[in-house]
């Protein structure tokens, strides 16, 4: 069994964290004890944990469902409070895999969403955290992930360092064509 859990957004400015109710906290350090805990009881399940959105969905307003979000956040502000959770829990090593949040985040990497960045999910997720699990893309449907033809979204996630791809709601047809 596989749960794409837990949400380790912050409680904040989200349109999809916080107005929808699923972020733990607004406090990145009880956001971390109480996703803890959470991951505690999955593991009793045998259930691994993915943390995610990665670095941090909350503070962005826009609905990476629905259009593609920008974060105009500065560094510091995403290492003291959105990147926190993840850093936190990885140093524990309770995390089997993350997933990428289809944000850009200005501030580390103007080009790219995180899911097809290689500043976030190599320089920042591998080498500076020691993050070794799994990384599972977001759905490559979302508009935040439109970065181009799905073939492009394939070949920009896997170069950036996904291990795994989401696609779903998806024609047939398109699936055949890529």
């Amino acid at each position: 069994d596989l749960s794409l859990a837990p949400v380790l957004d912050i409680h904040n400015l989200s349109n999809i964290i916080a107005k929808l109710d699923r972020a733990f906290h607004r406090d990145p350090i009880i956001v971390s004890e109480l996703a803890s805990a959470f991951i505690c009881g999955m593991n009793k399940v045998n259930m691994p944990a993915i943390g995610k959105h990665f670095p941090g969905h909350g503070s962005v307003v826009s609905d990476s469902h629905i259009e593609m979000p920008i974060s105009d956040a500065k560094e510091d502000e995403l290492r003291k409070y959105d990147l926190k959770p993840f850093a936190t829990l990885i140093s524990q090593n309770t995390l089997a895999a993350i997933m990428p949040a289809h944000v850009t985040y200005r501030a580390i990497d103007a080009k790219h969403p995180a899911g097809f960045s290689k500043i976030w999910l190599q320089n920042i997720l591998r080498d500076e955290l020691k993050f070794d699990g799994l990384i599972l893309s977001d759905c490559l449907s979302m508009a935040g992930a439109d970065i181009g033809n799905m073939s492009a979204r394939i070949m920009k996630a896997l170069k950036a360092g996904c291990d795994m791809l989401i696609l779903c709601n998806q024609p047939r047809k398109l699936l055949y064509d890529l």
